[in-house]
């Protein structure tokens, strides 16, 4: 199989290789159905990227979600599982959770999850807001840690484990707080990112996976974009916002019965995909699955 993803600076996207590298054989996975597609973490399920997958090449879906409601499955769209229910009503095809789920699965798993706690809150900052924003300064001033998206995945794990309290200014920065049972909020500009909808839909496919009707969201008023230069306006604004709900009722986790559910439904969903696919599992860098 090809692993198929949006490759970039978001986060969520880098998961992918570093993921699905360390959970299969890699042998198998690329000598078996070598004219298959895998479509792991993302919200890859949209015309986006059904437009450039012929038709006559099957593409086979392992916790992707979709970007759009109005999307609609091709016939060579193969899901195993979806995101969330929303991806599941215009796949038509169950969900489970996003694919980042399957991280408790490697070795280094324990580990992270058992980490002494070096810092009571830190933020990750949306990858579009990397370089629109003094994060220094920001840091600096309210004395909360920054994790930077573009660091290695490796050192992004460490930096979240170590963390009390996680604040993320995309999705992925919550949800491995969230797998790695940390409590989080949501960081939200008045303009997050370009696809407004994408972003909606998005976290409320995640958490409706996880029955998660509501979560805090610190919200921003002054108008941000990749292109904007940083200001001091805009950061002192993040500041104001940031020391005034920084408070530990403010963060969320999803239920720990809900989390150990998925968990067992991401297992039980990894071992048919290799009785399907003749892909076995690694077991060099994996645990619980042989």
């Amino acid at each position: 199989m090809q692993l198929y993803y949006f490759e970039g600076d978001n986060f969520g996207d880098r998961l992918n290789p570093f993921l699905f590298g360390a959970l299969f054989n890699q042998v198998d996975f690329a000598e078996r159905f070598p004219e298959h597609l895998f479509l792991g973490v993302g919200s890859i399920l949209g015309e986006e990227a059904f437009d450039h997958i012929p038709p006559d090449l099957k593409a086979v879906v392992f916790g992707a979600g979709i970007r759009r409601q109005t999307v609609t499955r091709p016939p060579n769209i193969l899901p195993e599982f979806v995101r969330g229910p929303l991806s599941a009503k215009r796949m038509d095809c169950p969900f489970i959770a996003d694919a980042a789920y399957l991280l408790p699965f490697m070795k280094e798993y324990p580990a992270l999850a058992a980490s002494g706690k070096q810092c009571r809150v830190s933020l990750i900052p949306h990858y579009r807001h990397v370089a629109t924003i003094d994060w220094e300064r920001i840091a600096r001033t309210t004395g909360i840690n920054v994790i930077m998206p573009d660091w290695p995945v490796p050192r992004v794990l460490r930096a979240v484990a170590a963390s009390e309290f996680v604040i993320g200014g995309a999705m992925y920065g919550c949800i491995l707080a969230d797998i790695l049972r940390i409590p989080w909020a949501r960081l939200r500009f008045r303009i997050h990112e370009a696809d407004l909808e994408t972003q909606l839909l998005k976290w409320e496919d995640w958490t409706g996976a996880f029955g998660l009707e509501k979560y805090p969201v610190f919200t921003m008023k002054t108008l941000n974009t990749a292109s904007r230069q940083p200001t001091i306006g805009l950061e002192d604004e993040l500041i104001g916002v940031l020391n005034s709900r920084v408070r530990t009722d403010e963060f969320a986790l999803t239920g720990d019965a809900v989390f150990e559910d998925v968990i067992e439904r991401l297992r039980e969903a990894v071992r048919s995909f290799s009785r399907k696919f003749g892909i076995s599992v690694n077991p060099y860098r994996t645990i619980g699955l042989q």
